[in-house]
């Protein structure tokens, strides 16, 4: 499943996937220097739980439509 708008997260995530996978080690990863505004990253998140809640939102509704359709179906059988 797709979910639309999350094309740009999607690629951060890929990239991110890409880079802790050249590091030769864990500790590599914990003694490299990253310039991380914690800010920025709580906005960060606020935004993608939001996103998640509607999708998770979104999917609820399907999964109900998805049951009525089914039941409609035997119904019909």
């Amino acid at each position: 499943m797709k979910i639309k708008g999350s094309g740009g997260f999607v690629r951060k995530i890929c990239f991110l996937r890409l880079n802790v996978k050249g590091w030769s080690s864990s500790k590599e990863f914990i003694d490299k220097e990253v310039d991380i505004d914690l800010a920025d990253v709580e906005v960060k998140f606020g935004e993608l739980e939001a996103e998640l809640s509607k999708t998770n939102a979104v999917n609820d509704k399907l999964q109900r439509s998805y049951y009525e359709l089914v039941e409609y179906k035997l119904l019909l059988d």
